[in-house]
């Protein structure tokens, strides 16, 4: 599989969604950043740590027309960022070519001892830059073992929630930390985060520009807890100026 893509928007791709990748060498196919080609000639960036999911897409310049899928680690991904940070000097657009070895197909993966997984590992991705009539910095990477991970399963918690209408819930509480994992999107795409009720449960759609959507997972209430935020309300309703008041009253 080859293919073409700018440079800057991959950039911007790369950064925005591995903020999202597991970051633990303890479970390392959970730390990695899944790369899809799509019949729309994009490339899908997704990455997950179960409680945050950020996918990004980039625009295929030119392909060989194949529909695969690999995986590099987010080890490697901050070495891709080093080697094509995105804008060169004296460069209008940056072009950047992936090529891989051959097809691979992740569902026969089974473990991390599996014949496929070890064919996935010994796999090799070469990234070069291609702006100029002489090809320039190239990178070569293994390819990373994901297990058994499904990333159409990743893509499916956000998509029935793009198509569903639920009921709003009262309120959601979400921790910060991965509120903030979403901040990276908001500085490289220099959009605004936007927040929408992906369902009744409280769990939250994440969107930044164009390119960027994620899923962002609520931290749970117990009984206690909503009790005790159902009095802080009051109490602050209580608190509130008259003219507030008044229009809360109405």
């Amino acid at each position: 599989m080859s293919f073409t893509v700018n440079g800057e928007y991959l950039a911007k791709a790369l950064q925005a969604v591995a903020a999202h990748a597991y970051k633990s060498d303890d479970v390392p196919h959970l730390s990695t950043l899944l790369f899809n080609v799509n019949e729309s000639e994009e490339l899908l960036i997704t990455a997950s740590n179960g409680s945050t999911t950020g996918v990004a897409f980039v625009d295929l310049w030119d392909s060989d027309g194949t529909l695969d899928a690999f995986a590099i680690s987010l080890k490697d991904v901050g070495a891709i960022l080093k080697v094509f940070p995105g804008k060169v000097a004296g460069v209008d657009e940056v072009s950047i070519r992936f090529e891989t070895e051959a097809a691979t197909d992740f569902s026969n993966i089974i473990s991390r001892d599996d014949e496929a997984a070890r064919a996935v590992r010994a796999s090799k991705i070469r990234i070069t830059d291609v702006s100029g009539m002489i090809p320039g910095k190239s990178l070569t990477l293994k390819q990373a073992w994901i297990g058994d991970r499904d990333v159409e399963q990743l893509w499916h918690h956000i998509a029935v929630r793009t198509r569903r209408l639920g009921t709003v819930p009262r309120r959601t509480a979400v921790s910060s930390q991965n509120v903030a994992l979403f901040k990276t999107a908001a500085a490289v795409y220099k959009e605004p985060l936007i927040f929408e009720m992906g369902d009744s449960t409280g769990t939250l759609i994440v969107r930044c520009g164009e390119h960027f959507i994620g899923l962002l997972t609520p931290t749970h209430l117990d009984d206690d807890v909503t009790a005790l935020y159902d009095k802080f309300r009051s109490e602050w309703k209580d608190r509130l100026p008259a003219r507030l008041a008044a229009v809360q009253d109405a």
